[in-house]
């Protein structure tokens, strides 16, 4: 990794606001109202937030060398015995990506595979004691940076953002969303 990128990388991780400096401003990466869709441009403005949420995070995440899906994947374990389908549904993902995830943290040594004494024919994935005790440093970084974020939004925008993606979540699932990830994975 360059100097510049570790900089950035450690300024990031401290919450530097000036770390953070787009080419874009949120302005100018807005939506079109043309496209004769009116209800797309909240949509798309979740889309391009989350997109810009993940990028940040992945910075944030790669001092430790975790991508946001290894992060979330480790999270999970953390809970507990993890079977494979359950890290496959919650990260949404395929079962042959959710391998690969797999294989690659376990050949780091940060979990491994196990079987489930309940289920010999099924899987479970447990953190190792070195997955832990990186994970425990990656979630303190990452809780610095979400705390940052929520600092900076108003109360009471931070309180309607709550509500609105709640009703969403709600309104998605009564659409009859398939698998509904949870925090616990299941």
């Amino acid at each position: 990794m360059t100097n510049a990128r570790l900089q950035r990388n450690r300024n990031i991780r401290f919450c530097n606001k000036s770390a953070v400096k787009p080419a874009r401003t949120a302005r100018s990466i807005r939506p079109s109202e043309s496209t004769g869709v009116p209800a797309e441009g909240p949509f798309e403005d979740y889309r391009l937030t989350f997109r810009l949420l993940r990028q940040l995070l992945g910075e944030v995440l790669a001092p430790f060398d975790l991508l946001v899906s290894d992060f979330l994947a480790l999270k999970l374990a953390d809970q507990g015995p993890t079977r494979v389908g359950s890290l496959s549904t919650y990260l949404g993902i395929s079962p042959a990506a959710t391998t690969e995830l797999i294989d690659r943290l376990e050949a780091r040594r940060l979990l491994h595979r196990v079987r489930d004494p309940a289920d010999r024919r099924a899987i479970l994935l447990a953190l190792t004691s070195t997955g832990r005790a990186l994970l425990q440093q990656a979630k303190m970084s990452y809780a610095h940076f979400l705390e940052s974020i929520v600092r900076e939004m108003d109360p009471e925008d931070l309180a309607a953002l709550r509500r609105g993606s709640h009703a969403l979540f709600l309104i998605l699932v009564r659409h009859g969303a398939p698998d509904v990830p949870t925090k616990g994975g299941g």
